[in-house]
């Protein structure tokens, strides 16, 4: 991973083999960035996704093999339990233009993912709601 920083905006590049959600995490902790944005386009060969059932107030994970591009990864940034927690979504397509998305839990860049990243130099911590079973923005 590589990157470049412009005054609060970071400009990241994960390369092929590098897990893009263990990248950052080590980013945000090295840089330590409590709070901000990020967008990002690129190639994955692996993805692991999850989508939050409400009605079972859990998550159900789907797993992805083979190459695909990125036609959105987004997310935020905030702290849980004083570490950076990184809330991302990711959409994808493979080369029969079919598109898979959801919660990002982790995928492995296929060539490179490109990643600009805001840092509002500031904090926003989680906080567990019991009733939805996720940790929630503590605004």
């Amino acid at each position: 991973m590589k990157h470049k920083k412009i005054r609060s905006m970071y400009f990241v590049r994960i390369d092929n083999g590098e897990k893009i959600m263990e990248s950052l995490r080590n980013f945000l902790e090295k840089e330590n960035i409590r709070c901000g944005f990020f967008t990002g386009i690129g190639a994955i060969s692996h993805c692991t996704t999850k989508f939050y059932s409400q009605e079972k107030k859990e998550y159900i994970e789907s797993n992805f093999h083979g190459e695909y591009e990125i036609t959105s990864l987004t997310g935020n940034i905030s702290t849980l339990d004083g570490k950076p927690f990184i809330h991302a979504h990711i959409a994808f397509f493979d080369s029969d233009m079919k598109s898979f998305g959801g919660h990002l839990d982790e995928a492995v860049v296929g060539a490179t993912c490109e990643i600009f990243l805001k840092d509002a130099e500031s904090e926003i911590k989680r906080k567990m709601d019991k009733g939805l079973r996720l940790n929630l923005m503590d605004l």
